[in-house]
């Protein structure tokens, strides 16, 4: 499978939002290049000095001529500090990769001894609490695809909770985090979006609240006018909505900023 994407520097994906944080001449190691799009934009328009390790041959000699160092083989097993001759980097860039791999919460340790010292760690993944998915979810389907939330191959799930927890726990402090808003009609689940309108999940969270207010604090009659009101706010909102306003979000990416060390020892400003 090989993946390809176009890159808007001004553009508000996850990959634009990642560029964006990398500064003209850095030196970086980018983790999952596939092609190497986002390795000739760092090359070609930020002047960056670009290491990077790709587990497809085939993608890898895409991606080779933007690279100083283009190293084939799985990074999960590679020794990096033998395989990338000892460098250190000011950013690490991760961009959709940490849910391909088996264990990301060792690779998320490894890479510490790869930065420089005020150096970032950039990296996003899907989230998986994503409204389509969960929709998809609760209509009893969970479909792999070739790409997107679902990509077949994909081992690993995370929100922004667990990926917090992944990082802390290897010793990284997030600097900053943004999260990318995808329409349902765009998204993978585009089919959920005439069944399940987001104005709808407003609607549930609204209608579940006010029914709950005045069936508790209306005596007798009202109160069954309001278990009406109810029963017809569930066909209206809940089968179509599955819930959405109170468990579900429209973010379909979530992106990380995140520095290694003694909480003292942070740089006074993040790259930009």
């Amino acid at each position: 499978m090989q993946y390809q994407r176009h890159i808007d520097p001004e553009g508000d994906d996850s990959l634009a939002l990642l560029l964006r944080r990398i500064p003209r001449g850095a030196s970086v190691l980018e983790l999952g290049p596939a092609t190497g799009y986002c390795s000739r934009y760092l090359h070609d328009v930020l002047g960056c000095t670009v290491d990077a390790i790709e587990l497809s041959a085939a993608m890898a000699e895409q991606a080779r001529p933007s690279c100083r160092r283009l190293l084939v083989g799985d990074v999960e097993e590679l020794n990096l500090a033998q395989a990338l001759g000892g460098e250190h980097y000011d950013v690490i860039l991760c961009a959709d990769v940490m849910e391909h791999l088996r264990d990301p919460w060792a690779l998320a340790g490894r890479l510490a001894e790869r930065m420089a010292p005020d150096g970032r760690l950039l990296l996003s993944v899907p989230n998986v609490g994503y409204l389509g998915l969960l929709v998809d979810l609760l209509r009893g389907n969970f479909r792999y695809r070739d790409e997107g939330l679902l990509d077949r191959t994909h081992l690993r799930f995370f929100t922004l909770a667990s990926l917090r927890e992944l990082l802390e726990q290897s010793g990284w402090h997030l600097w900053s985090t943004e999260q990318v808003a995808l329409s349902l009609t765009d998204s993978e689940f585009g089919f959920a979006s005439r069944r399940c309108p987001p104005p709808c999940a407003t609607s549930f969270w609204r209608a579940r609240t006010r029914c709950a207010t005045n069936g508790s604090s209306r005596p007798g009659g009202r109160r069954r006018r309001n278990r009406r009101c109810c029963r017809r706010g569930r066909r209206r909102t809940v089968f179509r909505c599955a819930y959405s306003g109170v468990i579900a979000t429209p973010v379909s990416t979530i992106r990380v900023t995140a520095w290694h060390g003694p909480l003292w020892g942070a740089s006074a400003n993040p790259l930009s």
